[in-house]
């Protein structure tokens, strides 16, 4: 019986701290699908409302004291369906089912990946699925509270409030927003091909904890390439291939020194290397002046064999 390969890369970017912003600005609550989903999002967000490959279709993005806010929505008219068939290996992740109204949808919390506290939410209704995240250093962040208690699905609260709190909000259709100037900016960039110093290390355990507490906005990485690789020139040893990447993002919106940290093969460790120079992203902010920053880039290839269908 033949054997078919089959590969998955499997793509994170690590902050290890978030962004400070202190805002006293309304929030915007955004309405989508005859306002059976809502979501509200603080001062200072970035809007991608471009089609997209992927089926990408909205995409909303927001720091504000330390909190990471996301909200991105794909055309799909198998969403429910995506929603049920998602599964997720990590014991560390807390997993529960639920359905609210017209929506089907996968809740995902963790206290202990990466140091930080995430809540990830992926909803299926009849043509789009949602995928909302937020993070911060801890759950008791006022605005990651206010976030997620801002979520309305089939008309409904998602989640219920001990004592309602009522804030004054501008209200806006998903479907009148327009793209950011940043991210149209971003896409049009044309990436240099300019030197750069590449290192490689085969360990990061010395390395210094990377401090982001300056920023008012860390980069927000709108497009990132999957590495171009054979995956049969990995196929020796094991078949789980990790590269881990020191990036430097440059306040001119190009990329800059990259460290390796990896164990794994040097055509690998290329393609990684090749993969992270064409992301396009935001650069990060100091009070609303563009600037460097380190971000750490995750890549891993899971190569799996199956057997092939008998005809």
């Amino acid at each position: 019986m033949k054997k078919i390969l089959a590969v998955l890369f499997v793509f994170f970017v690590s902050f290890t701290a978030l962004a400070q912003e202190k805002s006293a600005a309304k929030w915007t609550r955004f309405e989508f699908e005859n306002k059976n989903f809502a979501i509200s999002f603080p001062p200072g967000f970035i809007i991608d409302a471009e089609k997209r490959d992927g089926g990408q279709r909205y995409r909303i993005i927001a720091y504000l004291n330390g909190v990471k806010m996301e909200l991105k929505i794909n055309k799909d008219g198998n969403a429910r369906s995506w929603v049920k068939a998602l599964s997720f290996l990590s014991p560390d992740w807390k997993i529960s089912d639920f359905t609210a109204g017209n929506f089907l949808g996968k809740r995902l919390t963790s206290e202990e990946f990466e140091k930080e506290y995430f809540e990830y939410l992926y909803l299926g209704s009849d043509d789009f699925h949602y995928y909302v995240s937020v993070k911060a250093k801890s759950k008791n962040k006022d605005e990651l509270k206010r976030f997620l208690f801002s979520v309305i699905l089939g008309g409904k609260p998602l989640f219920q409030q001990k004592e309602k709190s009522t804030f004054e909000e501008e209200t806006v259709s998903l479907e009148t927003i327009k793209t950011s100037a940043e991210v149209s900016e971003a896409y049009t960039r044309k990436i240099e091909k300019k030197e750069i110093k590449i290192s490689y290390e085969s360990d990061s355990s010395q390395d210094e904890e990377i401090n982001y507490e300056k920023l008012t906005r860390l980069p927000i990485i709108l497009e990132r390439p999957i590495p171009a690789l054979n995956p049969r020139d990995v196929l020796e040893g094991s078949s789980t291939h990790i590269a881990k990447l020191k990036v430097n993002f440059l306040a001119d919106g190009q990329i800059g020194d990259i460290i390796v940290y990896s164990n794994s093969k040097k055509d690998f460790m290329k393609a990684c290397v090749e993969a992270a120079r064409k992301i396009r992203f935001i650069p990060a902010q100091i009070d609303g002046k563009n600037v460097d920053a380190v971000v750490i880039v995750d890549y891993t290839l899971q190569i799996y064999s199956t057997p092939s269908r008998v005809m």
